[in-house]
């Protein structure tokens, strides 16, 4: 899965993945943070900056310089992903938001509640994808929570360019405006 081709401005690219590949995201933020400044958003706690580290090291030798230009951020619940969003500014570089969905995926959440906050998210992710490339990896809800696969459907339908593991092509979908 390589999504770092489909980062262009103005473009919403979503990766729907296993946590079990949560290593290949930080890999392809590895490879984003080399080639720009990147800003991470961290929804589940999925940023491993030791692994991180290790894969900037693997592909280029001004290390420092790239790690200085990686911002990390993480909500540790929904409400806080909703105000994360609100408060980042249009970044320089790409911002790449890992596992998105997973503290919507809470129980201690309502359904409807959920459904609430991640249209919220929306609307910040649709004005902060304007100025820069922005990715979003999220993956499915628990099997208990089954009611919740909606949140990636509306994700997927703000998304210019969509990964997923059953897919070998992205699929790419065309906006009005």
């Amino acid at each position: 899965m390589d999504i770092v081709p489909a980062m262009t401005p103005q473009t919403i690219t979503l990766a729907v993945i296993a946590p079990a590949m949560r290593s290949v995201m930080i890999d392809i933020a590895a490879q984003i943070a080399v080639e720009r400044p990147l800003l991470i958003l961290d929804g589940g706690n999925w940023f491993d900056a030791f692994y991180f580290a290790r894969e900037v090291r693997r592909r280029t030798v001004d290390m420092e310089h790239v790690l200085n230009c990686v911002e990390v951020a993480r909500a540790f619940t929904c409400y806080q992903m909703v105000s994360l969003l609100g408060k980042t500014q249009a970044a320089q570089g790409s911002i790449l938001i890992l596992d998105m969905l997973a503290t919507f995926y809470d129980d201690a959440i309502t359904t409807a509640e959920s459904y609430r906050l991640v249209r919220n998210c929306l609307v910040y992710i649709r004005g902060l994808g304007v100025h820069a490339p922005l990715a979003i990896c999220v993956h499915p809800p628990p099997p208990d929570q089954s009611e919740r696969a909606g949140l990636i459907d509306a994700l997927c339908n703000i998304a210019d360019t969509i990964f997923s593991e059953e897919q070998e092509q992205p699929m790419i979908t065309a906006r009005l405006f």
